[in-house]
């Protein structure tokens, strides 16, 4: 089984798999295509919902974004498990991820 722990929960199973997939997706975006060299992931929880975000300090899309395999799947993710991501292009690029529910460690 798969587990792993933030702000002081523990997250398993699809849930915490769908964390662990779109913070590894959205961090290879940032540095693909943001030319990141820092990538910020903040996890909190709040009115029963696990609240993501992942930001950087690359640059932001020069053009709309064009949803393709990556946000489209991360998008599809969050989605299955009830929840929804956000995707901001100004004044910087950042993800947010909002996933219902999660367990006290």
């Amino acid at each position: 089984m798969f587990g792993w722990s933030a702000a002081g929960r523990r997250e398993t199973g699809d849930r915490g798999q769908a964390l662990v997939n779109i913070i590894g997706e959205g961090a290879n975006n940032a540095v693909r295509h943001g030319f990141a060299t820092v990538v910020n992931v903040q996890i909190r929880y709040a009115n029963g919902n696990c609240h993501m975000e992942i930001s950087d300090n690359g640059r932001p899309p020069a053009k709309p974004v064009m949803e393709g395999g990556g946000i489209g799947g991360m998008r599809s993710k969050a989605a299955v498990l009830g929840g929804m991501l956000t995707v901001i292009t100004e004044p910087r690029f950042v993800l947010r991820a909002e996933l219902p529910g999660g367990d006290y460690v």
